[in-house]
């Protein structure tokens, strides 16, 4: 808002995460919450809720064998907005322009007269989101100039 009550013109790209924890890695979402300060037994208890799983599809009046689960996260568990924030928290210390992220929403922000830092945070952003292998949703990715 400073940039545009100063007269200077400003893109915002909007990103969505696709269905960001139906793909989330295990190993990787157990990796990264060695990150927080949280004590030992209540991740030892997130780390057992979230390994050995499995499921099984059923569709009409058939039930498939049952497969074991190597990614995501449980639809319909409170921890999963928790979870989510600790999968996807490290991108604040790759970007370097103003940002703001909600659930699976990322907006970045940057002075229209530097194309040259926005492609550079577009890149990071990215080589992030491959890292972690979340895609985005195209189809809600826009980019705006105010």
């Amino acid at each position: 808002m400073n940039w545009l009550d100063s007269g200077e013109s400003t893109d915002v790209v909007y990103m969505d995460f696709s269905k960001t924890f139906d793909r989330a890695p295990l190993r990787h979402l157990l990796l990264k919450r060695n990150h927080f300060v949280v004590r030992e037994n209540l991740l030892r208890w997130i780390e057992a809720f979230l390994s050995n799983r499995s499921f099984s599809v059923n569709a009409g009046d058939v039930l498939s064998m049952q497969k074991r689960a190597l990614s995501g996260v449980p639809q319909r568990v409170e921890l999963r907005p928790l979870l989510f924030v600790i999968y996807t928290s490290d991108i604040k210390y790759s970007l370097k322009a103003p940002f703001v992220m909600y659930a699976d929403d990322l907006k970045i922000y940057n002075k229209s007269c530097n194309f040259t830092v926005m492609q550079n945070e577009l890149d990071v952003v990215a080589n992030w989101l491959c890292s972690c292998l979340l895609p985005i949703n195209s189809a809600k990715a826009s980019m705006i100039i105010m």
